[in-house]
């Protein structure tokens, strides 16, 4: 598995993140997962293309730790602050 890197993260409104992974390949494949306290799984889903968007509206405020994992075997990985 490769080393970590990071991504392009944007909030988008107060509760949806913009994700773009610094992939050209438009039919990658990737899964994600948002981790909590104590790394409780928060969300996770898989997806196809190099975007992705991520609801946060039915979490709690907190500091939460985002890893995506692609079909490329990269790992990305970054915090994310909901408030």
């Amino acid at each position: 598995m490769s080393k970590k890197s990071n991504f392009h993260l944007c909030l988008l409104t107060g509760y949806k993140f913009f994700i773009k992974i610094p992939e050209t390949n438009n039919s990658l494949s990737y899964s994600y997962t948002l981790y909590g306290v104590n790394n409780q799984v928060v969300i996770e889903n898989k997806g196809k293309g190099n975007e992705l968007e991520i609801n946060t509206s039915n979490i709690a405020k907190g500091n939460y730790i985002l890893i995506i994992q692609t079909s490329t075997r990269k790992k990305y990985k970054s915090k994310i602050i909901v408030n």
